[in-house]
């Protein structure tokens, strides 16, 4: 009996060691949104909360909707750098998200307010700065009586909304097939708050000392794009605007290499989060 007992007890003493009801439970491990992902929601959200309506479209498009559809014809110099990665004839994967513009005022009359985000493919050579895939987000808006002062106020508001309440928004003379008046549009750095230097005297690395980044380009659009989509540019105007998600993410998150986004090291992914 009293070798029983003695067995009994080393079981129960090592279940006791094995099993610890009271010993607190290991963290769970949660996982986030990409920063990629949650810089595009917190873009859209901006422009929704402001009756923007988001569409979602096919990342393999129409040559048309690509480039004709948007004033670039066929021998435009500006589709030398776009016009690459066809899968068929006439048929491509799109090198930007305007082909929804098209698609939204070709289904819908005037006034017009969308933001279109998603992917992109373009003949790039991948490096700290550029990538052969990309996301976008452009927003556009046709009513009448729409002027550069609405575009500006709008993308004013989605930099401080993005980066800060103290950005300003400047706008730089250029030239889009698709927009005219076209301009580039820069925001005050977030990382040096527009100073060209950091706190420690030394050269901002996001901004390269200039104090504003360039976010994307913008305009007014096009009145040959406008006809073509079936609206009369004698009664209606309007501003579209495109910029990268991963550009405004390097600098939300001050990192200087876009190829952090696609490695998908664990490590950094949680430090983003």
């Amino acid at each position: 009996m009293q070798a029983e007992r003695l067995a009994q007890r080393a079981v129960e003493a090592q279940l006791a060691v094995a099993i610890d009801v009271t010993f607190p439970a290991p963290p769970p491990r949660a996982g986030s949104l990409h920063p990629l992902r949650r810089t595009l929601e917190d873009a859209c959200g901006y422009f929704e909360r402001r009756g923007f309506a988001v569409l979602l479209g096919p990342e393999i498009e129409t040559e048309y909707n690509s480039f004709d559809g948007l004033n670039i014809p066929a021998d435009h110099p500006a589709r030398e750098g776009l016009d690459s990665m066809y899968v068929g004839p006439g048929l491509l994967l799109r090198p930007h998200t305007s082909p929804m513009q098209i698609r939204a005022m070709r289904a819908n009359p005037p006034p017009l307010a969308v933001v279109t985000p998603g992917k992109a493919y373009r003949r790039d050579a991948v490096d700290a700065r550029h990538s052969y895939m990309f996301h976008q987000i452009e927003g556009l808006l046709v009513a009448p009586g729409i002027h550069m002062g609405h575009l500006k106020g709008m993308l004013t508001g989605m930099c401080r909304e993005l980066f800060g309440a103290n950005q300003s928004v400047r706008f730089r003379p250029s030239f889009f097939p698709f927009t005219e008046p076209s301009a580039e549009v820069d925001t005050t750095c977030p990382g040096c708050a527009g100073r060209g230097v950091r706190d420690n005297a030394q050269t901002c690395r996001t901004c390269g000392g200039s104090g504003w980044i360039e976010l994307g380009g913008s305009g007014m659009v096009h009145p040959n794009v406008l006809r073509d989509a079936g609206y009369d540019p004698e009664h209606v105007t309007g501003w579209a605007f495109g910029v990268g998600i991963e550009r405004i993410a390097m600098v939300r998150h001050d990192i200087d290499d876009i190829r952090v986004f696609f490695e998908n090291d664990p490590v950094v992914l949680a430090q983003l989060a």
